[in-house]
């Protein structure tokens, strides 16, 4: 027998608990994205300096290099645990978060290479 919730008849008490458990990867997912944003804000920097306020040029490289270095590895690491482990994580995150995230590592793969590869030529 289902127990369903009294505010809601469609999620079951047993679901709530699953998304109630689940947070902690949609809180790390939001944190996630915002990092990589600013990897985004910390690639436009290299190329053309448009904050001139230097306390703003090393937040914004602080977090977009080191944060989002760590934490979207992070993240899809979790999504694929879970996805190895077959639980829904898109009942508790979106869909479109879990993409951004994904696509934003592989352009973190592909910006590390391309500086790996640019520091291999000069030697």
């Amino acid at each position: 027998m289902n127990v369903l919730n009294p505010e809601s008849s469609f999620i079951p008490v047993e679901g709530l608990f699953y998304i109630w458990k689940m947070r902690w990867l949609l809180f790390l997912s939001r944190l996630a994205l915002i990092c990589n944003l600013f990897f985004l804000l910390s690639a436009s920097l290299q190329v053309y300096d448009w904050a001139q306020n230097s306390e703003v040029n090393s937040t914004i490289l602080i977090i977009g290099y080191f944060l989002s270095l760590i934490l979207n590895p992070v993240t899809n690491f979790c999504y694929l645990m879970y996805a190895i482990l077959r639980k829904k994580i898109a009942d508790v995150i979106p869909l479109w978060l879990i993409i951004a995230n994904i696509v934003f590592l592989v352009i973190q793969l592909l910006f590390i290479l391309h500086l790996t590869a640019s520091n291999n030529q000069l030697q």
